[in-house]
């Protein structure tokens, strides 16, 4: 049995990268509680305990998830592209959530936020921009023809209820 050819489609590549620049804005943001937190500790220190206590929980912190996240830096590794290409019947829901910032009425910036409601009850989210969200919203529909695809509070309670719910059954 060969490799599925939607999982040479460019639309995952996309997805990679989205996932690859999500990864680096955590790494960038661990790298800053790295510095306030040891700031924090060594400026700190000769006038609380409390203070570099707080300092020294919070570097450990930073440097285990930091850790954790360097290792997603492989988009291969990634537990969605891993599910993607494995175990893509574990994935029974995917839906969005585009967010636009107006201030004063004046439109800033808008995000779409992809979430994947997974049958274990877990979810990941992956944060692309519109014209990424269009390319990879036609490809996984072609991808995951058993999940159920589009947000309603009935969807939302069914898999609260039980995610094998959203599964569409096959049809013979």
């Amino acid at each position: 049995m060969g490799m599925n050819p939607l999982l040479r489609h460019p639309a995952l590549g996309i997805l990679k990268k989205a996932l690859l620049r999500e990864c680096k804005l955590q790494l960038f943001t661990l790298f800053l509680l790295i510095i306030i937190s040891s700031a924090l500790t060594v400026f700190t220190f000769k006038e609380s305990v409390i203070f570099p206590t707080i300092g020294l929980l919070g570097l450990i912190i930073s440097i285990h998830f930091m850790y954790q996240t360097a290792g997603l830096l492989n988009a291969e590794k990634h537990r969605l592209i891993w599910l993607l290409k494995n175990q893509p019947y574990a994935i029974v829901w995917v839906y969005y959530v585009k967010t636009d910032q107006l201030p004063f009425g004046f439109h800033l910036s808008s995000a779409t936020t992809l979430y994947f409601k997974l049958s274990d009850g877990d979810e990941i989210t992956v944060g692309v921009s519109k014209k990424e969200f269009k390319i990879i919203s036609r490809y996984l529909n072609r991808l995951l023809p058993h999940a159920t695809f589009g947000y309603s509070r009935d969807r939302a309670q069914w898999y609260h209820v039980h995610p094998d719910m959203l599964r569409k059954k096959k049809e013979k």
